[in-house]
């Protein structure tokens, strides 16, 4: 075998290995997008779990007014104009999340709550309301103690904003 058969077989390994180490690159950038999508689709389920919130709440306001107060949805703020549109449904649900953190220092009741209770013991219906979203026991909880029993929508807004590190970790049940 003369030198430059020797180099071109070793020029041959070399561009067999580049081709292998592109190909894993490749499949390790599509394994991430694959990630990445999910990640976003996850993303997307959980902000239209927070807009089936805001829909009940508008459903169970036309159905029968909003409760003791008399006014409306059963949170206090009126219903989003026009019916059931996505950007309507956000704007009711951001209008909602101002309106809690504006009374977050007063003594006012929950959207969906029987209002605020001694530290250490969440509310029921708020409790109820996100188990009714798919949310297990705990978790219910821990995120109505989280927001002081401000409402049901500060709640699932907790939980939508915690991240899995936070959700996985035991707390008290």
């Amino acid at each position: 075998m003369s030198k430059a058969e020797f180099n071109l077989g070793r020029e041959e390994q070399r561009r067999a290995q580049r081709e292998r180490l592109q190909s894993y690159a490749s499949d390790e950038q599509s394994r991430l997008e694959r990630e990445t999508v999910s990640r976003h689709l996850k993303e997307q389920s959980d902000l239209q779990r927070a807009l089936s919130l805001s829909r009940l709440e508008q459903q169970s306001s036309s159905r029968g007014g909003g409760g003791p107060g008399g006014g409306g949805t059963s949170s206090g703020h009126a219903a989003a104009p026009g019916g059931d549109s996505d950007e309507e449904l956000l704007a009711a649900l951001e209008a909602s999340k101002q309106e809690a953190e504006a009374r977050a220092g007063g003594a006012s009741s929950g959207s969906l709550g029987s209002g605020e209770r001694g530290s250490g013991e969440a509310d029921d219906a708020i409790i109820a309301h996100l188990i009714g979203m798919g949310f297990p026991l705990p978790l219910s909880r821990r995120a109505a103690l989280a927001v002081a029993n401000r409402s049901a929508e500060a709640a699932a807004e907790w939980v939508l904003m915690q991240g899995d590190a936070k959700l996985a970790r035991p707390g008290p049940a």
